[in-house]
């Protein structure tokens, strides 16, 4: 609902020449976690016309920005990527810059995150290394992805983020936005289900690709509060105050933490070199078993060869000659000529 909208004229305040909203869905209760769950909760969801609601989060970190003429917030950076902990505290990150070139448009009548074509496209190949390849990705218009399991099967969705620093943001902070926040699973059949990630594909054909939307699911994990200015009345004008949610489920952030660079999560990771006490040393092992064996078999087929040629030697003793010829058959074990060539050896 852009500042032009008639809706606006009956919530105008007339000293300040300004109308207030803000936003702030929720998600739908389950029996079990209330993690990877599609859908609102229309009774609970905060949405406020004429003023903001916004008494928990005042003194709480938020990100405070203009718009730019048509009601969309430019962007300086857009980036995907995750926070490395110890302990529960983050010492490092790591993102790769998807751009900047597309400006923000905020939008509950969107489910999920749009994303410009060539911006989904190198998304998607970045979370085929979140995912170790089993993602598949729709590129047709609102495409989504899809994993074969639930949700929690893949811990990379809980450890990645986007995050977005917007152009004429005034009090230095940036937003971290959870990948989590927009998977939900699926029931396919009784007992199993996939998970779905409503990243959503926008063809560069469309006029809408031409902004990232962020949806109704953007607003489940933060509140928005915000100000149409008509002080202008030719040129009404537009801000908008992000906080993380009340209900925050995932993790989102608002703030200005710098982070040291950690590890690249996008490069596959080699091998391990087996340590010398492991791997190496039981390799060492098998080769002197290996020696042994070789050796007592030739040790022991020379005993055998002995023997056979000492055999072969008595039989040939028993020969008796008189007057230069062969007596009887004494000549029955002499050896043949080929177990002669062998003796010889």
């Amino acid at each position: 609902m852009g500042p032009s909208s008639f809706i606006w004229e009956g919530f105008v305040n007339p000293d300040s020449r300004r109308s207030v909203y803000s936003l702030s869905l929720a998600r739908l209760q389950t029996s079990g976690s209330p993690r990877f769950v599609d859908g609102v909760n229309q009774v609970s969801t905060n949405i406020t016309l004429g003023s903001a609601n916004d008494e928990w989060y005042q003194g709480k970190p938020n990100a405070l920005m203009t718009s730019l003429s048509n009601y969309s917030y430019g962007v300086d950076n857009f980036t995907f990527g995750r926070i490395y902990e110890e302990n529960g505290v983050a010492t490092s990150e790591y993102f790769y810059a998807l751009g900047n070139t597309y400006p923000v448009t905020f939008s509950t009548n969107f489910k999920g995150l749009g994303l410009p074509a060539n911006i989904y496209s190198e998304f998607v190949s970045l979370l085929e290394y979140v995912t170790f390849g089993d993602v598949e990705c729709d590129n047709t218009i609102d495409g989504i992805c899809t994993l074969p399991a639930p949700c929690a099967n893949y811990t990379g969705l809980t450890e990645f983020d986007f995050k977005v620093s917007f152009t004429n943001e005034v009090n230095g902070n940036y937003v971290r936005v959870p990948l989590a926040a927009f998977a939900y699973n699926k029931l396919v059949t009784l007992g199993v289900e996939t998970c779905n990630i409503d990243v959503n594909y926008l063809p560069s054909s469309n006029s809408q690709s031409q902004d990232i939307i962020m949806g109704g699911k953007f607003f489940q994990e933060f509140f928005g509060v915000f100000i149409n200015d008509y002080n202008d009345p030719a040129n009404p004008d537009q801000a908008a105050q992000i906080y993380v949610n009340e209900n925050a489920e995932y993790g989102g952030y608002v703030g200005n933490v710098v982070l040291p660079t950690g590890v690249n999560p996008f490069v596959p990771t080699p091998p391990t070199p087996p340590s010398p006490n492991s791997t190496s040393g039981l390799a060492t092992v098998w080769i002197i078993v290996i020696c042994v064996v070789v050796a007592a078999l030739l040790g022991f087929l020379g005993f055998l060869l002995y023997r056979y040629k000492m055999a072969a030697v008595g039989r040939g003793t028993q020969v008796v000659y008189t007057d230069g010829k062969q007596i009887n058959a004494s000549g029955a074990n002499e050896p043949s000529a080929d177990e002669r060539r062998l003796l010889d050896v």
